[in-house]
């Protein structure tokens, strides 16, 4: 997080900031869906990379209040398994059913303009 992140959340509560950014960043999610052209497209992973890094440093600031001070370490280190984990596994797992679900998209088409005429 940069300082002038930490400069404008400082008296924010952490709970309510870490459910706004993260709200923010499914809500850019979305939008990437839907994201017209590659200028948008830019300006929505700019949001989504500043809402997830806060998100990422607040979560681990929140999970070391929770736990007692001997489990600290392992607080923070299981969030950022979770995160590590969502990308060793997540781009594979979301790439196979891209293919998957595109040519699921592309042989129904074809085979709905081959037996209509």
């Amino acid at each position: 997080m940069k300082p002038s992140q930490v400069a404008l959340t400082i008296n924010v509560d952490r709970k309510k900031l870490l459910m706004v950014t993260l709200s923010v960043f499914i809500a850019s999610n979305g939008l990437m869906f839907i994201s017209p052209s590659y200028e948008t497209t830019l300006w929505i992973r700019i949001i989504q990379g500043v809402s997830g890094g806060i998100a990422t440093v607040v979560a681990m600031a929140v999970a070391t209040r929770l736990v007692e001070k001997e489990r600290r370490g392992r607080a923070i280190g299981i969030i950022l398994m979770g995160l590590s984990s969502s990308l060793v596994l997540g781009v594979p797992i979301g790439t196979f059913y891209t293919i998957y679900l595109y040519y699921a998209f592309l042989a129904s088409h074809i085979y709905s303009f081959h037996y209509r005429n």
